[in-house]
């Protein structure tokens, strides 16, 4: 089968690479669209993520879509050319944690595209049949990997839901934030204010239902609490990378207010504005990962509840996987999500 392969910084290469097998409980899915997300970006540039040196060859990718191929004993509800998402986490279900509910914080987690467990930038892929979600809508095969972004946003206002009437603000308009204004949008709630430094960005979210879109470079914190006559919103959600962006998220936020923090950070420590947030008494809860919403995001899609196709900038052959891979790492004007697809699929829909 035919791989995007990375052997170390700004090096990826396509080749062939064994067929693989489902064994029980497992499902084979030929890939049709895998969109390159902030942990993909970080480890196409510097080989690593954290701590975590990827090994030579890898594959990247996890937020992945396809159909299925095969399955392997044992497994019922999936069968052959059905159009599915794949949730990326595979925890062991043994741990306490597991056994507890908290399914992404296993000690055991193996994850697509995190070292040393290779990705979806493949033909076909294997995966838990419990991993493979079908998605019976007429949406694009990219539209389905973005429901992974989603779990994860749905993820984090479980942890910090938003109440009617209360206002929000979102710092970071990237694959996550957008999907975050997405879900807001459709739990009923109102995003007042959106910041990001990329323009097209901004205007995305402002098409998207967004109060007012703020560069991230010019004092959004401060612009937000003159937007709400010094109060500030209740609850913050940073999903840029960036201390900076936390800082405003903090200057922001009304007394007695919340903030979600789901950014990969891009340093291993951050400057925390203790004083600040001990003074509003303000609740800080980070997100990791998603934790049993992929289920709810693909109702989501399946319904209409929401819809996922503004996310989906670019759709690239793998021949143009370096270009890709550069063009997002640059955050280029007019760019959010880029699929990657192994096949020219013709029209965006599944058959």
């Amino acid at each position: 089968m035919r791989v995007i392969a990375l052997y170390g910084p700004r090096d990826v290469r396509e080749e062939e690479w064994p067929k693989p097998d489902p064994g029980p409980g497992d499902v084979r899915i030929r890939i049709k669209s895998v969109c390159i997300c902030g942990s993909d970006k970080t480890q196409y540039e510097l080989g690593r993520i954290g701590e975590l040196a990827a090994p030579v060859p890898f594959l990247l990718g996890h937020e992945a879509a396809g159909l299925v191929d095969a399955v392997g004993p044992g497994v019922t509800g999936l069968v052959e050319g059905m159009p599915v998402a794949v949730e990326p986490a595979m925890p062991c279900m043994a741990c306490d944690y597991c056994l507890g509910g908290r399914h992404n914080l296993c000690t055991g987690m193996r994850f697509l595209g995190s070292p040393p467990v290779h990705g979806a930038l493949a033909e076909y892929l294997v995966m838990p049949a419990r991993n493979v979600f079908p998605v019976k809508a007429r949406i694009s095969y990219a539209e389905i990997a973005c429901i992974e972004p989603l779990a994860i946003a749905l993820h984090a206002l479980r942890l910090v839901p938003v109440g009617l009437g209360e206002r929000v603000a979102i710092f970071g308009a990237g694959g996550i934030g957008q999907a975050l204004l997405i879900a807001v949008n459709a739990s009923g709630a109102r995003v007042t204010a959106v910041t990001d430094m990329v323009p097209s960005r901004l205007a995305l979210a402002d098409q998207l239902g967004a109060g007012r879109g703020y560069n991230a470079a010019e004092d959004a914190g401060e612009r937000i609490l003159e937007l709400t006559a010094g109060r500030g919103v209740e609850v913050s959600f940073v999903t840029a990378g960036a201390p900076d962006a936390l800082r405003d998220a903090v200057r922001a936020t009304a007394r007695g207010g919340r903030i979600a923090v789901i950014g990969t950070p891009h340093e291993d420590e951050w400057g925390f504005p203790v004083s600040a947030c001990r003074r509003k008494q303000l609740r800080v809860q980070f997100v990791y990962r998603s934790n049993h919403t992929m289920k709810n995001a693909a109702e989501l899609v399946e319904r209409g509840d929401v819809c996922l196709g503004p996310l989906v900038t670019h759709r690239l052959p793998w021949e143009r996987a370096e270009e890709a891979f550069e063009m997002a790492l640059r955050n280029d004007d007019g760019t959010l999500r880029i699929a990657l697809e192994p096949e020219d699929l013709g029209v965006p829909y599944y058959h």
